[in-house]
Formats: structure tokens, C-alpha cells, sequence
């Protein structure tokens, strides 16, 4: 995965991010994420050999590029 490809299109994009390390395990569902970071952060986080807490979901990439959608085949 070439991850300076992602960072180039959205790494500006600020993204919801999901502490799972402060989360209740008691709890159901967690629906307010816990900060906010830019993208190109994020992904320097998940690359680095270290664990991390740290999660995304839900990021829409189409939404803020549509021109990818011909990038990825849909039957």
C-alpha cells in the first residue's frame, strides 16, 4: 500500500478519531469520536512499528474525492 499516495489526497482532511484505549469495555457503542486529526497524522501514526489506540471509521474518501471512484472497479 503506498500510504504517501493517500496522505497526498487527503492529508489535509481532518478525520474523526476513536481512542480505544480511554473507551469502558462496558459500554455499547461508540458513536462521538474522541478527537480530531488530519489524516496525514493518522496514517504516520498506524505506520510507525508501535501499538496504537488510535481508530477511524467511517471515512468517506469518495466524498471528498469523487474522481477515485473510476480508481476502483464496482461490479
Amino acid at each position: 500500500m503506498d500510504y504517501q499516495f493517500y496522505k497526498s489526497l487527503f492529508g489535509d482532511v481532518d478525520v474523526d478519531i476513536f481512542d480505544n484505549g480511554k473507551k469502558d469495555s462496558s459500554s455499547s457503542a461508540f458513536t462521538t469520536p474522541d478527537l480530531k486529526m488530519k489524516f496525514s497524522d493518522y496514517v504516520d501514526t498506524i505506520i510507525k512499528d508501535e501499538p496504537s489506540d488510535l481508530r477511524m471509521f467511517l471515512f468517506n474518501m469518495f466524498k471528498k474525492k469523487p474522481g477515485l471512484r473510476k480508481d476502483f472497479p464496482c461490479p
